[in-house]
This record gives C-alpha cells, structure tokens and sequence, in this order.
C-alpha cells in the first residue's frame, strides 16, 4: 500500500474526513488531499507528525511505505525479522535493552553466527 492509500485507508477506518484531519491537523486540506491522491511523499514532517497525531498514529506507522517510495527497485530497507528485533527493543525498560545488547554483543563474537565481514568494525 502507499502512503496515500494508507492515509486515506486510516482516515476511513476512524470514520473522518480529509477536510476533517485537514482542519484539526492545521494542514491545508489541498495539501493532504495531494498527498493522498497522488501518494506523495513530498510533505512537510511537522505537517505529517500533526497529521499522524490526528489519526492517533505514529509517523514510523509509515516507514514501508516512505522507505519504498525513496528506494528505486521499491525494496524495503529493513526485513521484518529487522523490524520486530527493534520492536522488541522499543518494549524493554531500560534493563531489557541492555540485556539484549549485551546478548547482541555475546552472539557477535561467535565465528559460526558472523557473515564474511567483521560486525564490530562495520558498526563502529
């Protein structure tokens, strides 16, 4: 789905109208109506952080879709195993995100788990 479709999916779904989260966003509703009708990807962040705000949403809620439209073969840049280990991250207290790094960095050291590149060098 693009983000114009998704937009208008949400919109919908919260049983609103374009002129309506226009409004309440404090967005011209010419402008969200191009961005639907035209999925485009071209909108001013405060604008869409006010828009996701509206629609109770978050504007990461929208990455695939952004990230595809920025990338040529529309091929998106994280996998989901990618994106639920972030998921999890975002979750944890501060306890559970320093388990899991400390996991991460236990698990990197090991030979068999490694790609043919170094992990330690490539992220820092």
């Amino acid at each position: 789905m693009k983000l114009g479709e998704k937009l208008n999916f949400i919109i919908k779904k919260k049983g609103m109208t374009v002129n309506q989260v226009a409004i309440e966003a404090n967005v011209p509703p010419s402008s969200l109506y191009s961005i639907i009708q035209r999925n485009s990807t071209k909108v001013e962040i405060g604008s869409f952080i006010r828009i996701c705000n509206v629609l109770d949403c978050k504007p990461e809620d929208f990455s695939d879709e952004i990230l595809a439209a920025s990338n040529r073969d529309s091929t998106p840049i994280l996998s989901h195993d990618e994106k639920q280990l972030i998921n999890y991250y975002r979750n944890f207290n501060e306890e559970g995100r320093n388990q899991l790094m400390q996991q991460a960095i236990i698990l990197s050291k090991v030979d068999e788990y490694k790609k043919c590149f170094d992990i330690e060098q490539d992220i820092g």
